[in-house]
């Protein structure tokens, strides 16, 4: 379950800048978060992101199974205007 009420968009923003500048690869199955950073758009692993927002909003990880995927993250991501797409378009 992804608590609620404890990410800004600030923390996702700045934890799609952190996985982008670090390189870490996105392993995800299906979908994927778009994000724009300095006029290049990343595809970025929904859940990880996650994860890594509430990572810099917290100090403390969430880890990826301590939620689901699909349905759960990319609506809480919606939530946020981030654009998730199928990597099946």
């Amino acid at each position: 379950m992804i608590p609620r009420n404890v990410l800004k968009k600030s923390d996702i923003q700045t934890a799609a800048e952190i996985l982008v500048n670090t390189g870490v690869a996105n392993n995800s199955t299906k979908f994927n978060a778009e994000f724009v950073i300095d006029g290049i758009k990343h595809m970025l692993a929904p859940k990880r992101l996650v994860s890594k927002a509430f990572e810099v909003a917290t100090g403390e990880a969430h880890p990826v199974s301590r939620f689901s995927g699909g349905y759960e993250t990319n609506r809480f991501l919606q939530g946020f205007d981030v654009n998730v797409i199928s990597k099946f378009n």
